[in-house]
């Protein structure tokens, strides 16, 4: 009967430390969760970086490199792909330039929107208009994407 208290007192005990370990894990994990960030708007020149890489790779035909280093979602990307395929639209050898810019701010990161306004010419020798919209893709790794990456496509942003 000692042999049995005593890996009971053992067994309680195991149980007390696993439940001290999921105790901490709980709140550790909490504390994070509750972390503030800081709001860290997107910078004008944050979207024209991000909106270069996207002429570079447009320009230089990468509609892959585009969509997955560029936009915030390759599937969305991927469907504007198809519809300026399908409108008989590509990028044109020179780079559009901004026209203008909007601003939608929201109240935490991750749901700011920068929009660049841009014109350019397609290959074929049309002229586009196109809004170029950047978010906060991670808010955890503050990395810029594009909703509307395919810039030759003639999209416009909707807020």
């Amino acid at each position: 009967m000692g042999e049995r208290a005593r890996n009971w007192t053992w067994s309680l005990g195991a149980l007390l430390t696993l439940a001290g370990v999921c105790v901490a894990v709980f709140l550790v994990t909490g504390a994070q969760q509750g972390t503030v960030r800081p709001h860290v708007p997107i910078t004008r020149s944050e979207a024209e970086a991000l909106f270069d890489r996207a002429v570079l790779l447009g320009q230089a035909g990468d509609v892959d490199g585009l969509c997955r280093s560029v936009a915030a979602a390759v599937p969305n990307c991927e469907g504007l792909v198809s519809g300026a395929r399908a409108a008989h639209r590509a990028p044109g050898p020179e780079k559009p330039r901004v026209v203008g810019e909007t601003w939608y701010a929201g109240k935490h990161d991750g749901e700011d929107t920068r929009v660049l306004h841009v014109e350019g010419v397609n290959a074929d020798g049309r002229g586009y208009r196109s809004d170029f919209a950047v978010i906060r893709n991670s808010p955890d790794e503050f990395e810029v994407r594009s909703l509307t990456a395919v810039y030759w496509s003639g999209v416009g942003f909707l807020h």
